[in-house]
């Protein structure tokens, strides 16, 4: 044979290979779609009535993925159905020893596609899940008899975080690391998988949302699991608020820490030019109607500053003055109490105290009400806010009179002052620059007619007090 033959023999081989491989591959693929198709009908005939067995159809299914087997090795991906119609198959027998077989079989299937594709992500996830239920193979698989203890390179946690740092950006791939990390006693690093996946998921669903929240059983695992980027953090809020708020009033301080950083996070994508100064502005109002980023003092004074600018650029001056004001004064921590009928306003004492951070609903504007609140010694009150929550409500000049006493007992109407009534975002908003003087009891009381009120807002909103720390 002259080196011209034997060229050509070489390369008629390597034609012949490649022939055999793009046909196996395309054996593959069509026996993969036809097995997908019959898997598809299957699970989406839950409202047909059944006139066989579940288990036959499960068999039947893992019959026509079996005819994938002889070509996986040219269509490595189709290992990890194969993988799952073993699954399937064990969860449907009833012998023991069938059972082990098939998750012999899986877990066969799955271990070679980390061999054949060792930078897909799913197959050792999948490998990692059933890698923790059968720590030692060897003993109960025929076909890994001769390892010797040595058929895994990696530990289940171990080849968990190698998936995850393949894909660090795939939701579906840092979901499902995190319920096997759940399944083999990882909580924290559940927790944290399941945190980044809502931090970067703009399609999580309400489910996996009230999954992630039923995990939360400290406040450490609420340190892990919260988002750290708006608007996902308002979901936890709202819900932990509304549902638990035992747990919500209790780990207070670890809200307002993520809530901090969202605001932080939210800027730096407003810096770097991925969010508009419009919804920069709409994202910002939004957050300073929470109560929760009223009652920090870091959150509230910084918001109070970014806000002032924008108001100031939308033309609200007078509104930005009060909040570059109040961003300059500290939220006073009064005692608060409303009286319904407030016959006497001259001697009905204040009672019913709640603190500064009660979040229930409550109205100033109905007939004879009063709302007041204590100033501690220690403190000089200067500037009263009231604040709406809602559109449409309307408190004329003359309906609002603020009353002060220095003992609850004998009350006298403050003189010299008015209020600066604002409309802002179409909410009513009314502040008061009190003159130097000792406040210990302030009543602001209702001097309309109306009757159901409007002018609503949470307990902590409706009136606000700041002021100064006096040694």
């Amino acid at each position: 044979m002259n080196i011209l033959q034997f060229r050509a023999l070489l390369v008629f081989a390597i034609a012949l290979v490649g022939i055999v491989q793009v046909s196996s591959e395309f054996i593959a693929k069509h026996l993969s779609t036809s097995a997908r198709a019959q898997a598809e009908i299957l699970t989406g005939s839950e409202s047909i009535i059944r006139t066989r067995p579940l288990e036959d159809d499960v068999r039947d299914l893992h019959k026509k993925w079996n005819q994938v087997a002889p070509f996986a090795s040219f269509y490595p991906h189709s290992n990890y159905s194969l993988g799952r119609s073993a699954l399937l198959m064990s969860a449907s027998v009833s012998d023991p020893d069938e059972k082990i077989f098939y998750v012999c079989e899986a877990l066969e299937y799955f271990r070679n596609g980390t061999l054949q594709t060792p930078h897909s992500p799913d197959f050792h996830i999948a490998l990692a899940d059933l890698q923790a239920q059968v720590p030692n193979p060897e003993r109960v698989c025929e076909q890994f008899k001769d390892t010797e203890g040595k058929l895994f390179s990696l530990s289940p946690s171990e080849r968990l975080a190698f998936a995850v740092n393949l894909s660090p950006h795939s939701v579906v791939d840092t979901y499902l690391a995190s319920i096997v990390y759940l399944s083999i006693g990882k909580k924290d690093d559940a927790l944290t998988l399941l945190r980044q996946n809502q931090e970067m998921n703009p399609l999580l669903s309400s489910g996996q949302r009230l999954y992630t929240f039923g995990l939360v059983t400290t406040e450490h695992d609420l340190a892990l699991a919260i988002p750290r980027r708006y608007p996902e953090i308002l979901k936890w809020i709202g819900y932990f608020s509304t549902e638990r708020p035992s747990d919500y009033l209790s780990w207070r301080g670890t809200f307002i820490s993520a809530l901090d950083d969202s605001i932080q996070e939210l800027m730096d994508r407003h810096n770097k030019g991925s969010i508009s100064d419009y919804d920069l502005a709409a994202f910002l109002k939004n957050i300073s109607r929470i109560s929760l980023a009223m009652s920090s003092e870091k959150i509230r004074t910084a918001l109070d500053t970014q806000l002032a600018s924008i108001y100031r650029s939308e033309q609200l001056p007078y509104w930005a003055d009060t909040l570059k004001a109040r961003s300059e004064m500290e939220r006073i921590p009064v005692l608060k109490s409303i009286i319904v009928d407030d016959k006497s306003p001259k001697t009905t004492e204040l009672f019913g105290w709640t603190d500064d951070h009660e979040y229930r609903l409550a109205g100033l504007d109905a007939l004879g009400r009063s709302i007041g609140v204590y100033v501690p010694l220690n403190q000089q009150a200067q500037l009263l806010v009231l604040e709406s929550r809602t559109s449409g409500a309307r408190l004329n000049d003359g309906e609002v009179q603020v009353m002060i006493s220095p003992d609850n007992r004998h009350f006298y109407p403050l003189t010299g002052v008015q209020w600066k009534h604002h409309l802002v975002d179409g909410r009513e908003a009314l502040a008061m620059e009190l003159p130097p003087g000792d406040y210990r009891f302030i009543k602001v009381r209702y001097l309309g007619a109306q009757r159901e009120p409007k002018f609503t807002n949470s307990m902590q909103q409706l009136l606000q007090v700041y002021g100064r720390t006096i040694s």
